[in-house]
């Protein structure tokens, strides 16, 4: 889909030629005095903001390779770094056992 040229919201589907969106011209319209002060401004989301997932996140799964030391303790606060921001997830993790 398209995007308006002026706040980045996105045109509704089939819209040949337009570049803006009608909330732009409208906009518009009241700034150069066409429209009356009391008239209707539709409200719209704004492009910018982040809007929640419809799909949610249930499981995640890490693969751990057969590490010591320094990069054990690296990999092993990532994931706890990942718990602390995500905490309603299942996390499974898959190790390598060494040879």
């Amino acid at each position: 889909m398209a995007n308006c040229i002026r706040c980045g919201r996105q045109l509704p589907g089939l819209s040949f030629g337009k570049k803006i969106c009608q909330w732009c011209v409208r906009h518009e319209a009241h700034q150069r005095g066409e429209l009356a002060d009391d008239a209707p401004q539709p409200i719209m989301a704004t492009p910018w903001v982040r809007r929640e997932s419809s799909v949610g996140l249930t499981q995640v799964i890490f693969g751990r390779s057969a590490v010591e030391g320094w990069r054990k303790l690296l990999y092993m606060n990532a994931i706890n770094r990942f718990l602390r921001d995500a905490p309603a997830v299942d996390v499974h993790i898959v190790t390598q056992e060494p040879d």
